[in-house]
């Protein structure tokens, strides 16, 4: 499913994917209005996720990400640039379960970066590993 660059996205809506869409695998939601009580409810409810796009999707921070890896989700795609509010906890919760499916992980633009870079080096299954580096001159 993509419903990248949707502003309009509700609780409501977050709910109806999570009851409707039970055997989901990929969502791209780039540059959507998701937060924190939308993620948790498609945490819940899309057990069977294993690709998601969730960069630049300003408003989730690590309590968003949580749902994810308290149900021991196993990506095998994650993309998550932009993500300005995380401190890289629920990130590494993320790739922890996702440690012997994980092929893919796209971050930039966060404020974490460095830790999780370290922390992806150790994790050998993982295939493509790309970081976006702010650089300010």
């Amino acid at each position: 499913m993509d419903i990248s660059n949707c502003l309009k996205l509700t609780v409501e809506t977050g709910k109806s994917i999570s009851e409707n869409c039970k055997n989901l695998l990929t969502l791209k939601a780039a540059h959507c209005a998701l937060d924190d009580v939308i993620m948790n409810g498609i945490s819940n409810g899309c057990r069977q996720l294993d690709y998601l796009d969730i960069s630049y999707c300003k408003e989730i921070t690590d309590e968003g990400l949580e749902g994810f890896a308290k149900n021991k989700h196993s990506f095998k795609g994650l993309v998550i640039n932009g993500l300005v509010q995380l401190s890289g906890i629920g990130v590494i919760g993320l790739i922890r379960n996702s440690s012997k499916t994980l092929e893919c992980i796209e971050m930039g633009f966060m404020n974490t970066v460095s830790c999780l870079v370290n922390f992806c080096r150790r994790s050998l299954m993982i295939r493509y590993v790309c970081i976006w580096l702010n650089v300010v001159n």
